[in-house]
């Protein structure tokens, strides 16, 4: 892009220089000051019959034009898009405003704000109130507003395919390498570390902590799990607590069981085990 366009601007000042203006095209005015290049509408352009390199100013684009050889480029020093407009990067579309603009299928998408703001940031905007972060993160959620769309809201994935297949859950939190990666609709779980949660399809409420933590849940709903590799052996359990490295439920369905400590185990539904295993001799429950 650029070299034809240092290309052609050789060749328009080639021509001003050495040949005469054909008395057929609009003249080139020039003046101590500058160049002032024949300025026309959008049709009067498409009139035209151009050579490669030529050069026009858009009245009705308000731009520089000029001819490659088989289309007129628009030359914008504040956006940079495709054809047809509705995709583009957009610099300081309001004087001073310090923002540049990332634009997506005519819909504001991201937004990067300088110093005139006061408030150095960067914005990801989605309708859905969702912010999705990292290859394939958060792929199958999709929210379409005003049609009626059931597409998950108020979601935070940060992470390489973290929440890659949740279609309609909503108000999730999943940081870290496929974290929550299977979900679909499940709400309300909070999941930080690689794989936590993974296997989750529809348990809500869940907060998994550590790596791998709640890696085999599916639907058991309003666990909390907290260091690496705890809960990892409950499918379809709820209400367990497991607190601790490597801390564990027995059997892939318990509810309302606890197990607090590194390594500890719990294998009866509504029991308690502190610092070991289900068999040792120190156990609150029934």
């Amino acid at each position: 892009m650029k070299s034809k366009l240092h290309s052609s601007l050789i060749i328009l000042f080639l021509q001003i220089l050495y040949f005469p203006v054909m008395t057929a095209q609009p003249s080139i005015d020039i003046f101590p000051e500058g160049v002032v290049f024949p300025k026309m509408t959008t049709v009067d352009r498409d009139a035209l019959t151009p050579m490669m390199g030529q050069f026009i100013y858009n009245t009705d684009s308000h731009q520089l034009n000029y001819y490659d050889g088989s289309q007129w480029i628009g030359i914008s020093y504040s956006q940079l898009q495709d054809e047809d407009g509705d995709t583009r990067v957009e610099v300081e579309s309001t004087p001073d405003s310090d923002t540049i603009k990332l634009v997506s299928g005519g819909r504001e998408i991201l937004r990067v704000l300088g110093s005139a703001s006061g408030r150095e940031r960067v914005e990801i905007l989605n309708a859905g109130g969702n912010t999705f972060l990292g290859h394939k993160s958060g792929e199958d959620n999709i929210y379409i507003p005003f049609v009626g769309s059931t597409g998950g809201r108020y979601n935070s994935f940060l992470g390489t395919e973290s929440g890659a297949s949740n279609s309609t859950g909503s108000s999730n939190s999943f940081f870290g390498f496929q974290s929550g990666h299977q979900n679909i609709e499940g709400s309300g779980n909070s999941f930080f570390g690689a794989d936590t949660g993974a296997s989750n399809t529809d348990g809500a409420g869940n907060t998994f902590i550590g790596n791998q933590s709640g890696a085999s849940n599916e639907i058991g709903s309003f666990n909390t799990y907290l260091g690496q590799f705890s809960g990892g052996s409950n499918r379809t359990g709820s209400y367990n607590v497991v607190i601790g490295d490597s801390a564990n439920v027995l059997y892939d369905s318990l509810n309302n069981a606890t197990a607090i400590g590194a390594g500890a185990e719990v294998g009866c539904n509504n029991c308690a085990v502190i610092g070991g295993h289900e068999d040792i001799n120190f156990g609150l429950g029934t």
